[in-house]
């Protein structure tokens, strides 16, 4: 699922998640994301992950929890 606020790379057997979050997020916007990265663990729980969070420069207390 394409999403603005990240995109995934696969390197070796991890998989990168690259957060590219605006410093003003909105809650509609923010409940989306939230939504739409729970469907990239469905089934994929036992997978090696990383969260890239290089390009993100501000993250409020709601982008911690996800």
């Amino acid at each position: 699922m394409p999403s603005p606020y990240f995109q995934l790379h696969q390197i070796n057997a991890v998989t990168v998640i690259e957060l590219h979050l605006p410093d003003d997020l909105d809650s509609v916007e923010f409940d989306k994301l939230n939504e739409s990265m729970l469907h990239l663990f469905d089934g994929r729980s036992a997978e090696n992950w990383v969260l890239d969070m290089a390009q993100t420069h501000y993250v409020g207390s709601a982008g911690l929890g996800l």
